[in-house]
């Protein structure tokens, strides 16, 4: 076996470990807030976190993006690039004291300013510390900080929820400590006092790192405006109940972003190191495949299980969440296809490219939500996140074989999105959903066989040549 591939997978497996650890706590937590929220509590607490996600990007001008790829460069020293992305990491937090007011504006969420404000310091700390770990390959010790957030997001979720009744403070509360105290755990194992005072400030080399983020700035803002703008609509024109119900739905698709997420950190590692180095479109190409069949077909099985295990999964009030979930479940493999694609404008220092593509992914999906939210109400913003995802990927796919021809199989997708979305919205109507997915789940298994073969053969392998030399 390839030894960049073994180390791509070794990379998949410790990045597995911490993920699936991580987000499978965070996904059983959901019947926990489903209990003790309110729909229109749940709602307004997952959309001051997502506002949350849209506003880091600017406080932080993305230097994490540019903490990761300079700190993995050769022409840069490490501690030096850690520096200037502390140091903007101060400014920035200092700086949004000044805005906190401006949220009074938006009556839904002004009660909870300042733990909004809270939570995008420590997050913003937080990246710059995962960040640094990877650049010093600290995978391992990434991952079980992952894990460790988990468990404190768990303890205080069923004390600041179950047990003392905080509601929406609660919430984000568990979001400020659990990203606050891994900060610092992180910081301390990664050395950064120790690396700090070895450090120099270069004026040229922030300016450089800037230059370098700042299209991820736009980037991040253009996710931003995807993941939030739909939710802001609904809770305005719908309300809070069925703003609730959405979110709700939106978190069954986290189990194919698992995978997504796993293989994007490791993804992202390898690619850049490949570029730098042999930049073999065949690896590249053989890897696409392995990857995007795997998302395919995790979209039919989690589909077909939808309906059955929504019924447990969540409180009955939330029970009616079960029918979005099919279509966003698609849209949730056409952005793990764009999340694949991402790296590669790291690896070159495209920024900008991949900047342009989020920005007219973010422009359809505002568009598509002004249009459609108020016609058909939550399904308008489902039909908005999926066609602006599936607008992000294909965009990707083009302007990236510019740069590199990666061999993709055109009517293999399209054969596959047919089958997907058909299964989606005939399970989304509760018409015949149960035979629907089993007919899907045996045309897939069919038309991509001897992908299936090489994939098993390969895990296989891997897997038995390599799992006795991991150690944590």
């Amino acid at each position: 076996m390839d030894k960049k591939v073994k180390h791509l997978i070794i990379d998949i497996i410790i990045f597995g470990v911490g993920t699936i650890g991580s987000k499978l706590i965070l996904f059983l937590l959901v019947p926990l807030y489903t209990m003790t929220l309110t729909e229109s509590e749940y709602g307004i607490a997952d959309l001051v976190y997502t506002i949350g996600q849209f506003i880091a990007p600017v406080i932080s001008l993305a230097i994490y993006n540019a903490l990761l790829r300079f700190g993995m460069g050769k022409n840069e020293k490490r501690e030096d690039v850690l520096l200037n992305a502390m140091l903007v990491w101060i400014i920035g937090s200092v700086g949004t004291l000044a805005f906190v007011p401006i949220l009074n504006l938006y009556k839904a969420i002004s009660p909870w300013k300042w733990y909004l404000y809270g939570y995008i310091v420590v997050f913003f700390a937080n990246s710059n510390v995962a960040a640094y770990l990877k650049a010093k390959d600290k995978n391992k010790i990434y991952a079980l900080l992952s894990i460790a957030q988990a468990l404190i997001l768990v303890v205080c979720s069923f004390l600041f929820l179950s047990h003392l009744k905080w509601g929406i403070g609660g919430y984000l509360l568990t979001l400020i400590l659990s990203n606050g105290v891994i900060a610092v755990l992180g910081m301390l194992l990664a050395n950064v006092p120790r690396d700090l005072s070895k450090a120099k400030f270069h004026k040229s080399l922030l300016y450089a790192m800037i230059i370098y983020s700042l299209p991820f700035v736009l980037n991040d803002i253009s996710w931003g405006v995807i993941s939030s703008t739909d939710k802001v609509m609904i809770e305005m024109l719908l309300g809070g109940t069925l703003l609730g119900l959405y979110t709700t739905a939106a978190k069954i698709p986290s189990i194919i972003n698992v995978i997504t997420t796993i293989f994007s950190q490791a993804w992202t590692l390898s690619s850049i190191k490949e570029y730098e180095n042999d930049n073999d479109i065949n690896y590249y190409s053989k890897i696409y495949n392995i990857y995007s069949v795997t998302m395919f077909g995790a979209c039919i099985v989690i589909t077909a299980l939808t309906k059955p295990f929504i019924h447990i999964y969540v409180g009955a009030d939330f029970y009616e969440a079960w029918k979005y979930v099919p279509l966003l479940m698609v849209s949730a493999v056409f952005l793990g296809i764009a999340s694949f694609l991402n790296p590669f404008y790291s690896a070159m220092k495209k920024s900008k490219n991949m900047m342009v593509t989020a920005i007219v992914a973010a422009v359809a999906n505002v568009s598509l939500n002004f249009i459609f939210i108020p016609i058909c109400g939550v399904w308008g913003a489902i039909i908005g996140t999926l066609v602006s995802y599936m607008l992000l990927a294909i965009i990707r796919m083009v302007n990236i074989y510019k740069y590199l021809p990666i061999k993709y199989n055109i009517l293999k997708h399209i054969i596959l999105t047919i089958i997907i979305l058909v299964q989606a919205l005939l399970v989304s109507m509760d018409i015949y959903g149960g035979i629907v997915s089993i007919v899907s789940l045996m045309v897939f298994i069919i038309y991509t066989r001897k992908d299936i073969v090489s994939i098993l053969k390969f895990g296989c392998g891997f897997i038995k040549n390599l799992m006795q030399k991991i150690k944590f």
